[in-house]
């Protein structure tokens, strides 16, 4: 009977050692977050923002905001400063995750360092500010390898800097802008974000 009785306690107690198995896996693999919404504001604008999960390591960030943007023009020889829409497709590696988490850093809402590919698009679609001259402004893609790092200040609130340097297609050629098409675009960000 004691045999039996013993038996039946390990078959009862196998599921309860398994699961605190599982669970033991699951906090030593850290990765990104499934899908984070939240919004952004820098010194150069704002931007509402996804990050979505492709792999344990890889999100797909999609950005749509308001941009400053700075327009020489040749004739007459003047400067713009105004807000024009950019949108934003963004691949990112958090490629320090596991590394963090193993030493016991805060990883939530892919609080990391990060490698990426941002594409940025700037439509020629309506700008805020400076009144410019009817086709002043033509639309722009921007492709940038960038290195970054996203920590969380709280629950909601994080940072973000970034920097990076790569290329720039202006779509359209206009008298009176510069008339080189490709040129080499910098980029370099400072935001502070809020996570809904």
């Amino acid at each position: 009977m004691k045999r039996i009785t013993t038996l039946f306690l390990l078959i009862l107690s196998a599921p309860i050692f398994s699961q605190t198995n599982t669970e033991e896996k699951e906090k030593s693999t850290a990765g990104v977050s499934n899908s984070i919404f939240g919004v952004q504001a820098g010194f150069l604008g704002a931007w509402a923002y996804n990050e979505l999960k492709l792999t344990d390591k890889i999100v797909l960030k999609s950005e749509l905001g308001l941009q400053t943007y700075t327009l020489k023009t040749k004739n007459p020889d003047k400067t713009f400063t105004f807000l024009t829409p950019e949108i934003v497709l963004e691949p990112r590696f958090y490629y320090n995750i596991q590394k963090r988490a193993d030493k016991g850093k805060d990883v939530s809402h892919n609080s990391g360092n990060f490698i990426s590919l941002r594409s940025s698009y700037f439509p020629d679609s309506f700008t805020v500010g400076e009144k410019i001259a009817d086709n002043a402004f033509i639309p722009e893609l921007h492709i940038v390898p960038t290195w970054g790092m996203k920590r969380n200040l709280s629950d909601h609130f994080n940072y973000e800097l970034g920097a990076g340097l790569g290329y720039r297609k202006v779509f359209e050629t206009n008298l009176k802008q510069n008339n080189n098409n490709d040129d080499v675009a910098f980029y370099l960000h400072a935001r502070i974000g809020y996570k809904f």
